[in-house]
């Protein structure tokens, strides 16, 4: 049996409440985003890393992901958007202490943070752009497909960084359901072609969020880190729930 989790963002005790309930012989897929705005970045990597240890997971790439890596080469514009999500709390996970904006800045602009979080450059570095078996395709943001639904060549950052233009998709990949994150709804997201599992973990549970949702692929059952199973609903009106305001970036 395998489970796929959404969006962590460093909600380490989401994480761990979730995994409470599915059984230690599962296997796991995570969608990505295991960092940035929540509290407990490194605790998050560091269970992801344990859980290694005693079962078999898979570990998909997000955007957050993408971007700390291509800062970590240098590149301005990830340091810019690093800055601008989440990224402070992160490093203050790993000092163990609040920063000031000053000293963040720094940690920044000089790179230092890759000092402070060296000890998990190999685990970000492994990550996978996604996952496939006969049924379905797990991927953090979404596929750019053609007209006959096939896989259109881009850009590997596409796949965790698509959201519009694929939420709007009315295809099936090669058949294929698409399990997908990034995009925080109120609930899990199932429009008979893609199942969006991000909830929004790292947000207030004002309109619904703040709930890490995981998939069970075998039987389609959706679970959250309070224990409640359900199956998805499948939306009534597209046009209303895609409308902006009715989810959320992350």
């Amino acid at each position: 049996m395998t489970y796929v989790v959404g969006d962590i963002h460093g909600e380490y005790d989401k994480a761990n409440a979730l995994l409470s309930y599915i059984p230690s012989d599962e296997k796991l897929i995570f969608i990505g985003d295991y960092i940035n705005k929540g509290p407990d970045s490194k605790k998050v990597i560091d269970l992801l890393l344990d859980l290694t240890e005693k079962r078999s997971c898979v570990f998909l790439m997000g955007n957050h992901e993408f971007k700390l890596l291509q800062a970590w080469r240098g590149n301005p514009q990830a340091l810019d958007y690093l800055a601008q999500y989440g990224f402070q709390a992160t490093l203050e996970s790993y000092l163990e202490h609040k920063i000031a904006a000053r000293h963040f800045n720094q940690l920044l602009t000089l790179r230092l943070f890759r000092g402070i979080m060296a000890q998990h450059y190999r685990f970000f570095k492994k990550l996978q752009w996604y996952y496939q078996n006969a049924n379905y395709f797990v991927v953090h943001a979404g596929l750019p497909m053609n007209k006959q639904g096939r896989f259109k060549r881009s850009p590997s950052e596409k796949l965790v960084f698509l959201r519009e233009e694929y939420l709007r998709t009315q295809k099936k990949y090669n058949r294929k359901i698409v399990i997908f994150g990034h995009t925080a709804f109120p609930s899990v997201f199932w429009d008979g072609y893609k199942l969006g599992i991000d909830t929004g973990a790292v947000y207030s549970r004002k309109n619904g969020y703040g709930r890490l949702s995981a998939v069970k692929l075998e039987t389609f059952e959706c679970l959250n880190d309070r224990g409640e199973r359900s199956r998805p609903i499948l939306v009534k009106n597209r046009e209303i729930v895609l409308k902006r305001g009715n989810w959320r970036e992350l």
